[in-house]
Formats: structure tokens, C-alpha cells, sequence
């Protein structure tokens, strides 16, 4: 019904925030407040997200600055409020995506333990992108910047590391429908 309506009607948006809003209404029921509850939730779950990105990837302290700016910036409260918002769906997915990426190169854990992990973070890396793209067509540029950090020059010692992850990476990127 709801694949049919775009096509139809030519909406440019990826099916998958509309499929989850529709969900989201026969759970929740169709009243303004509920139906932006969802985006409300999202845009919620964006902070200690952004948190996370921020302290894993830099420091504590960029953590905060980056959450702090989430939490109060007037385009992230509007679209916070946005019934038809596919935005936060799709940064969701992609900080999800982020956080995982350093665990698919990283080489700390002993071989059986390292596969049996790997094979989890590439499977939530591979839901999450999917997610993102089914959420929002720009997601890819992310993506995009991603397999560029993957691919770029190491100086340090991790450059074994990105070189199985390319391999992996060049065989298990075929089969995606979007990519």
C-alpha cells in the first residue's frame, strides 16, 4: 500500500521511514502527538549518540560539545517536531554505522575470537548502512566517506588491519542492491 502510494505518486523518499511510521501509528494510533512522537524519540536517541561518536572517535570533551550542539540546535528541534522526517532515521543508522567502522579494522583480539566478532560487526555494519540508504538517498555520501577512510593510506601500524578489511570489503560490497 504504502510502496504503491510512492510510486504513484512519485515521492523521492526511500520506502523505509514511511513503512516504520506506519507501524508506528497502528501501535501508537494516528494523533498528531504520537505520529511526532517518532521523530521526537529519533531525534532524542541522536544525542548520546552523537556522544559516543564524539568521545570514541576524539575525546570526552569533543563528546559533550558535539552532544550539546545536537541537543540545542534549532534544525534538529524542528525536525524533531517534523511528522514526515526521514533525517534522523538515516544519521541514526549512519552514527550507528560510524561507531561500529573502528571495531571492523582493529586488531587487538585473538584470531577465533576476532572472526566470530567480526562477522557480528560487519553484519551490524552492513543492517546499519543498508538502513540509513533505505532511509535517506544522501546516506551514501557517509558511506561513501567511509570506504575512503578504510581505503586511505595508514600511517601507523593498522594498515595490515585495513588491507583484510579492503579484501573483505571489494567481495561482500557486490551483492548490495543500493551500492
Amino acid at each position: 500500500e504504502i510502496l504503491a502510494r510512492i510510486i504513484r505518486e512519485g515521492d523521492p523518499q526511500p520506502p523505509i521511514h514511511y513503512w516504520l511510521l506506519w507501524g508506528w501509528a497502528r501501535l501508537t494510533g494516528d494523533a498528531e502527538f504520537a505520529m511526532r512522537a517518532w521523530s521526537a524519540l529519533l531525534s532524542l536517541a541522536l544525542v548520546p549518540l552523537m556522544y559516543q561518536v564524539g568521545r570514541k572517535l576524539w575525546r570526552e570533551e569533543v563528546g559533550l560539545l558535539a552532544a550539546g550542539l545536537t541537543a540545542i540546535h534549532p534544525q534538529q528541534i524542528w525536525l524533531a517536531q517534523d511528522v514526515r522526517n526521514m533525517y534522523q532515521l538515516a544519521l541514526t543508522a549512519l552514527l550507528i554505522a560510524t561507531l561500529i567502522l573502528p571495531k571492523l579494522i582493529q586488531r587487538k583480539d585473538a584470531k577465533a575470537q576476532r572472526n566470530a566478532k567480526k562477522v557480528f560487526y560487519w553484519l551490524g555494519y552492513v543492517a546499519c548502512g543498508a538502513f540509513a540508504m533505505y532511509s535517506h538517498y544522501y546516506a551514501l555520501f557517509p558511506l561513501i566517506a567511509h570506504g575512503a577512510y578504510v581505503f586511505s593510506p595508514s600511517p601507523d601500524g593498522a594498515r595490515e588491519a585495513r588491507q583484510g578489511t579492503r579484501q573483505r570489503l571489494g567481495g561482500g560490497a557486490k551483492p548490495l542492491p543500493l551500492i
